[in-house]
């Protein structure tokens, strides 16, 4: 209780061992690692700090028992070659790799699946589509049990005992709660996955319908973007669930036929083969990265003194330092949209304060009625955010742009379209976007909530919606958004963000078909060196071979990358 109270501020007399660490302490993932690695430091033979760790230890005692076994450690573990200072530092390179189309071997040549005589097959789908029918008759045919199952249906669906696979199919017409629902049936799905991968094979495949390329293939638009976000659940159960067969497979509208598209989605589901698999009438591919470093000749980006440019979660984190540094290279005008409310001259008793215990006991000394550790956290979060957007509105300023700053839920259509045309009626049409908006909420697929995953999605893909449908008519010269490398790799305990930034890739895509002369990007960032990055968090990065970007080297690269013509 003391780590937890020092490293969170709180008195240990507010800290009970049955408090949640969300609910009731407001502590969310970042913070968890942060306590852990303290714990760490007082018990050298606790277990290590893994992925999945920041979405099981929800309550105080849960953490308590994690610990417990190795409670009488006392000899420090030996130091290793990568401990130390240097752990920490940042990348000063931004390393830059495209994702590139390859063809993949037929199945004729790949080992197949050993699906049990009579396997359960749940085929899920919105409503009744015939490539649903088709599918199962496939199956069927090959002695499966193939169980349709509606998307629209799913409140008392009882999950099975065993489930020999799972397949998410497209929808002809996608709601807006499409891949929210595809998520309810994974969850629903999950036990009976995993009873039958432990006797055998289980598998889950997710089928998206963008262009048989995952959209690609130059000249042929995404057809429906939406479903590209499947293939985060799947990337996303590969890491989490590696008893489970996963696969995406993305195929091509002009395979209409439903017999003929069920039969090659069949002969694909059940061979063994990469993680992504696109099916067309050309045959079938495969992505790869590429590296493909930027050309080192100087350009002129496509914004000059004076373009207003709206910039999304621009106020604070990472997208902060974007700001600063292209309102230093090109002195326009940003227009900076956050969920924080606008920054308030604080009170004498609370300026001078900047340790996070002493603020917090005066947030406790100073309010009217006692706080609760969640409400207490909250007012502290608050007052951080307030000093971070005031301090960055000052940098954007000082560098030589001009910033404007306005409190908005992206979510809101009608909010941000009356925000921006207000800007925008007293400095000009909109020159630039870049989408930087987006929150966590970590668990497990098993564990995370329908309120969880609608958050963390709705923040990046309705964000981006909102804002596009704000600027329909302003000629852009740049797009650019934020998306993650757990878009393309699928990460533990990120489900939601690998959906959510999916589907922002495939915009992307769309966007730039639909915008010919601007520039286009949607940039699958790895850690950056800041915002939701902790040093404790770092060290975690630095276990898995992962490399954070350093804040000025990523805040540089994104300015060439947009002075680099298409």
């Amino acid at each position: 209780l003391a780590v937890i109270a020092d490293k969170t501020g709180y008195p240990v007399d507010m800290l009970e061992l049955d408090m949640a660490l969300d609910a009731d302490l407001g502590i969310d993932s970042i913070k968890r690692v942060e306590i852990l690695s303290a714990l760490q430091e007082q018990l050298p033979g606790a277990p290590a700090i893994k992925p999945e760790h920041l979405g099981t230890l929800q309550t105080v005692a849960q953490i308590v028992d994690f610990l417990a076994s190795v409670s009488g450690a006392s000899t420090p573990a030996p130091a290793s070659e990568t401990d130390g200072p240097e752990t920490a530092l940042a990348g000063d390179t931004v390393e830059r790799k495209l994702v590139k189309i390859v063809p993949l071997k037929s199945q004729q040549s790949r080992a197949h699946l050993a699906l049990p005589a009579g396997a359960s097959i749940w085929i899920g789908a919105e409503g009744s589509t015939e490539l649903a029918a088709a599918l199962a008759l496939e199956l069927q045919q090959l002695g499966y049990q193939p169980k349709p199952v509606s998307l629209e249906e799913l409140d008392f669906l009882p999950a099975p005992s065993e489930l020999d696979g799972l397949i998410l199919l497209p929808s002809d017409q996608p709601s807006e709660r499409f891949l929210s629902r595809a998520f309810k049936l994974l969850q629903i799905a999950a036990a009976g996955l995993h009873a039958s991968a432990s006797r055998g094979t289980a598998l889950l495949v997710t089928v998206s319908r963008l262009n048989g390329y995952f959209g690609l293939l130059p000249g042929a638009a995404p057809a429906d973007v939406i479903s590209g976000g499947l293939a985060g659940l799947s990337k996303t159960a590969h890491h989490e669930w590696p008893q489970v067969r996963c696969k995406a497979i993305d195929l091509a509208p002009e395979l209409q036929d439903a017999t003929i598209a069920a039969r090659a989605l069949t002969e694909e589901i059940l061979c063994e083969g990469p993680l992504e698999v696109g099916i067309s009438s050309n045959g079938l591919h495969t992505l790869k990265l590429t590296e493909a470093p930027l050309a080192q000749e100087a350009r002129e980006l496509p914004l000059s003194e004076g373009d207003l440019v709206v910039i999304s979660g621009g106020a604070r984190g990472v997208t902060a330092e974007v700001a600063v540094t292209l309102s230093a290279a090109s002195r326009a005008t940003l227009l900076l949209l956050g969920r924080s409310p606008a920054p308030e001259v604080e009170p004498d008793w609370l300026a001078q304060l900047h340790n996070e215990g002493e603020i917090k006991q005066a947030l406790r000394e100073q309010s009217e009625k006692p706080l609760k550790p969640k409400d207490l956290e909250k007012q502290y979060q608050a007052l951080l955010s307030s000093r971070e957007i005031r301090n960055n509105l000052q940098r954007i300023n000082a560098a030589g742009g001009k910033a404007i700053y306005r409190s908005v839920d992206l979510r809101n259509v009608e909010a941000v379209a009356q925000i921006i045309a207000k800007v925008r009626s007293s400095h000009g049409p909109i020159k630039g976007l870049i989408h930087g908006a987006g929150v966590l909420a970590d668990r497990l697929i098993v564990d995370k909530t329908a309120d969880q995953f609608e958050l963390v999605y709705s923040t990046k893909v309705e964000g981006l919606r909102s804002l596009l449908t704000a600027l329909d008519q302003d000629e852009l010269r740049c797009l650019v958004l934020f998306s993650s490398s757990t878009g393309r790799f699928g990460r533990t305990g990120q489900v939601d963000y690998a959906v959510a930034n999916e589907v922002l890739n495939k915009m992307a895509q769309q966007q730039a078909r639909l915008r010919p002369h601007c520039r286009v990007l949607s940039l699958n960032w790895g850690p950056w060196d800041g915002g939701m990055v902790t040093p404790a968090l770092k060290k975690l990065f630095q276990q898995e071979g992962i490399e954070v970007i350093g804040l000025q080297a990523g805040a540089d690269y994104l300015l060439q990358e947009l002075a680099t013509p298409t």
